[in-house]
């Protein structure tokens, strides 16, 4: 049997743009050291990351979720309150790992909501994810 192998072409111009995008995104805070700047740049990239996350799941997975900041904003909270108790002498805890802490809690969530919510779809998926939000929330 001849099988024949079908390769893509390596398409130099994508990647000379992706690279020109990281370099610039390297570069950005170091040419925009203020503190306004940093804090936009910042903001900048926390809703270009939810936004994506938020295409994936609608856009390739075509599950409407209402709860979809539910796991971030649990990541804040438990970050915050985890610099709260190494402020205060509780916890000895270095502040580079305050947003690990945040992220480890929001993957919890998310895997302990997630597990019980993908068991379903469609409406069924959205009301579930709402009645999340509503529980965090109150």
């Amino acid at each position: 049997m001849n099988k024949t192998l079908n390769y893509k072409p390596l398409n130099l111009a994508r990647w000379i743009i992706w690279t020109l995008f990281a370099i610039a995104l390297i570069v950005a805070p170091l040419i925009f050291n203020k503190g306004a700047s940093l804090s936009i740049l910042s903001t900048i990239g926390t809703v270009m990351i939810f936004g994506l996350s938020y295409n994936m799941l609608l856009g390739q997975g075509g599950m409407l979720s209402f709860g979809h900041a539910v796991y971030s904003g649990l990541g804040a909270f438990f970050a915050i309150h985890a610099m709260n108790l190494a402020t205060a002498g509780t916890i000895w805890m270095p502040v580079t790992l305050i947003p690990l802490v945040g992220g480890i809690a929001g993957m919890i969530f998310g895997v302990l909501f997630g597990y019980v919510t993908t068991k379903k779809s469609g409406t069924t998926f959205s009301m579930i994810t709402l009645g999340i939000v509503e529980l965090v929330f109150a």
